[in-house]
């Protein structure tokens, strides 16, 4: 028998591509900020081009307002990127069991994680900031002390984002960490979602997805296809030798090795379904 559109797989795999379009988009929105920051900083100190002992206290104040200019903005922004993905995480939930033609009454995810998850990530944002911190007044300070002239001080800095610079690793870690709590909300949204469906959907469970893109975990490559009822844990073999017994990819619990990076992706199965069609979802295909 063959499936006729809509289908499972159409539509799991459009709600994927619509969170990965979306997580593309909110990284070029970062570079951006992580520009518009690194311009800022350059021209403070064009500015003060004569830098001495007593006046580096005022570029550092500066400094410091910049900076939390940024901070705020790069935080409005995964607040308002994450409310949009999480809400289709639901959807691919949500597209699974429409396609299985059942009619199941769901009450809307409540939000409160993405409440926690913004102080999770606030902590993020702020080592970053202090790192920039202290690797721009170093060069500043090497500066005053006459140890550099502002021109090598400015190429420490960053005259773009693609030299090797500190705005160069700034863009980096700023990218890692939207990426990385972006596709943690979608992620957490989806799971608490198929929690909901399974106490009416009793045969609901959850498949783990690898991405098969770049340079795979070798152990979350092992876990590809792995399907498990939804309220069960997985057993991921971290790179450290510990199992760690988890809900889902980017669970809280796991380290960061375990989660920077990670592109896989979790995705509902709900048994009768997949024995009345069972070709119907391709697993590989369903990832962006």
């Amino acid at each position: 028998m063959t499936m006729t559109s809509p289908n499972t797989e159409r539509l799991i795999r459009q709600t994927l591509a619509e969170i990965n379009s979306a997580i593309k988009s909110g990284s070029l929105d970062v570079r951006v900020l992580v520009n518009r920051l690194r311009e800022q900083v350059i021209l403070r100190i064009i500015e003060g081009e004569r830098f001495s002992i007593g006046l580096t206290g005022d570029v550092e104040q500066m400094l410091d307002q910049i900076l939390k200019d940024f901070s705020t903005r790069l935080q409005d922004q995964m607040t308002e990127d994450g409310r949009r993905v999480f809400v289709r995480g639901i959807k691919v939930v949500d597209a699974a069991v429409r396609s299985a033609n059942l009619m199941v009454a769901m009450p809307y995810v409540s939000e409160t994680i993405l409440d926690e998850l913004k102080a999770f990530r606030a902590e993020l944002i702020t080592g970053l900031t202090a790192d920039i911190r202290k690797n721009i007044v170093t060069e500043i300070r090497l500066a005053a002390m006459g140890q550099k002239p502002v021109r090598e001080v400015i190429q420490a800095i960053g005259k773009n984002l693609k030299s090797p610079s500190i705005f160069a690793t700034t863009l980096s870690r700023s990218e890692v960490i939207y990426t990385t709590e972006i596709s943690r909300i979608h992620t957490i949204a989806a799971f608490k979602r198929m929690q909901q469906a399974a106490l009416t959907v009793k045969d609901m469970q959850k498949r783990w997805l690898h991405s098969h893109v770049g340079e795979p975990r070798l152990n979350h490559l092992a876990m590809d296809g792995t399907t498990i009822p939804v309220n069960d844990r997985f057993n991921l073999l971290g790179k450290d030798g510990r199992t760690y017994k988890i809900l889902h990819p980017y669970d809280p619990l796991l380290p960061a090795g375990e989660v920077i990076s990670c592109r896989c992706v979790l995705i509902p199965k709900i048994v009768r379904y997949e024995k009345a069609f069972p070709r119907a979802i391709p697993a590989r295909v369903l990832v962006p």
